[in-house]
């Protein structure tokens, strides 16, 4: 298990500005331009980033749970930067570095919050500038002209309805937000709102000021963003929020290739889920073949996604449809793989397209029932766990429905199951399908029943909770 740093006694706050001499301009930035804040800068490593910092305590965030690496942490120290303490989150993956900043102090006033975050700015500006900013919103004025209806009623009683010009002061436009200019020509936007978050200037003449405002400012780059943003509250405690993210990435490399002729799985199609595929498809009139896919295969997981027949040629439609069905339920052993890289692979997975021998008879509806107490489950469905090929199990109370199931066990432990009411209703008969996928996927029975008898053949009722459909 990965040791996770405590956090000191002492959280005295550790000042690491970079220094910078008064009314010198920072120099542009070059075209390989990293952004940076305090002593770090994207793309450094975790051990660099503890390196630049040694006074920092810090605690693990994201930890491989394949081989114990850290991948992200968050410091158990503050980090001060122009007078706004700060803690520090960062993240070292493959192809994306981050660095996020949230600070908060306490001030008297929303003039003083937009000095601090303007300070804040302009202190990391060399280093994660310029800024820029999006522009204030405005609303254009009406002219004041247009049209009301008038009724006429002429001498023989018939009234008549006549468009008539109408004259008002119309309504004048309007313009949301301030930009406001700091550093070395960096800009931030600012929307200020009253107590009741309508919009209005962020000064006035004459007034009170507001009881809120946001600041944001940007900085885009090709490989990078920078996102400053200030929020000031107006209640007694920390009502002065200042954030700062950054963000990198970098082009992940071509998929690596599964070695087809060394692949192992550590799952592959079931009796039920042969059967699910084929009979779903058999009103179109599959035909035997023997198909090679290729797939995208998840790191993590095995799962295979984003397949497509490669040979033979010529396939039909329908046998194209089941071969990448089969193939998509198939699950790659990942040992000795990379399982912490993001980046997927490819694989090919060999299927066998055939009806007579895949469709399994259904005709078991009025079989004799053995009690689902007596059912010992190898495998079952965690509903508060994702699943990873769709349907997916409902783990929202609000959001299923509960749908009976007659299911008979196959020998391998997989489950062929039947709608248990046999309705025609459309809307049920989506739903059961979903039901019967989930039931085919996602259960196993063991080799024997829990009073030792044999389980392959058994006919029992299951309740199933699947999405509902929207």
């Amino acid at each position: 298990m990965t040791a996770v740093a405590q956090a000191p006694t002492d959280r005295t706050a550790l000042s690491l500005e970079p220094p910078v001499e008064k009314g010198v301009t920072p120099p542009a930035p070059p075209a390989n331009f990293v952004p940076g804040a305090g002593p770090f800068r994207l793309g450094m490593s975790l051990d660099e980033i503890r390196a630049a910092a040694p006074q920092v305590a810090w605690r693990n965030v994201m930890v491989s749970p394949f081989t114990g690496r850290v991948f992200s942490m968050r410091s158990d120290d503050l980090v001060t930067i122009a007078g706004v303490e700060f803690e520090v989150e960062a993240l070292a993956h493959y192809y994306q570095h981050g660095l996020r900043f949230e600070g908060a102090k306490q001030v008297q006033d929303a003039v003083a919050c937009e000095r601090a975050g303007i300070e804040v700015l302009t202190a990391v500006e060399a280093q994660a500038g310029p800024f820029s900013s999006n522009k204030p919103r405005s609303t254009p004025g009406t002219s004041g002209t247009g049209l009301s209806w008038q009724t006429q009623r002429s001498a023989n009683g018939s009234i008549s309805v006549v468009p008539v010009p109408s004259f008002s002061g119309g309504s004048p436009g309007r313009t949301e937000g301030e930009t406001v200019s700091f550093g070395q020509g960096s800009t931030a936007l600012i929307d200020a709102f009253d107590s009741q978050y309508r919009p209005r200037p962020r000064q006035k003449r004459l007034g009170s000021l507001p009881a809120y405002f946001e600041l944001r400012a940007f900085n885009r780059g090709d490989r990078f963003d920078v996102n400053a943003e200030v929020d000031y509250g107006g209640d007694a405690g920390f009502n002065c929020a200042v954030r700062l993210e950054l963000e990198s990435w970098t082009q992940p490399p071509l998929p690596q290739t599964i070695d087809a002729t060394r692949a192992r799985f550590v799952h592959t199609p079931t009796i039920a889920e042969r059967h699910w595929v084929h009979a779903s498809l058999a009103p179109k009139g599959l035909q035997p073949a023997d198909a090679e896919v290729s797939c995208d295969v998840e790191r993590r997981s095995g799962w295979t996604f984003g397949c497509g027949v490669v040979r033979p040629d010529g396939i039909s439609p329908a046998q194209e449809e089941a071969a990448q069905s089969l193939a998509r339920l198939t699950v790659f052993d990942m040992t000795g793989m990379d399982r912490d890289d993001p980046q997927f692979m490819r694989g090919t997975v060999r299927v066998r397209i055939d009806p007579a021998t895949a469709v399994r008879s259904t005709d078991f509806a009025a079989a004799a029932r053995t009690p689902l107490a007596d059912i010992e489950f190898a495998e079952q469905p965690d509903p508060a766990a994702a699943r990873q090929v769709p349907p997916v199990l409902a783990n929202n109370d609000d959001a299923t429905v509960q749908v009976s199931l007659t299911c008979r066990a196959e020998a391998d432990g997989s489950l062929i199951c039947i709608d248990a009411e046999a309705a025609a209703d459309p809307e049920r008969t989506s739903v059961v399908r979903a039901a019967v996928r989930v039931a085919a996927s996602a259960y196993r029975v063991a080799p024997k029943l829990r009073n030792g008898e044999p389980s392959a053949g058994r006919v029992f009722d299951l309740t199933v909770d699947v999405l509902r459909p929207l």
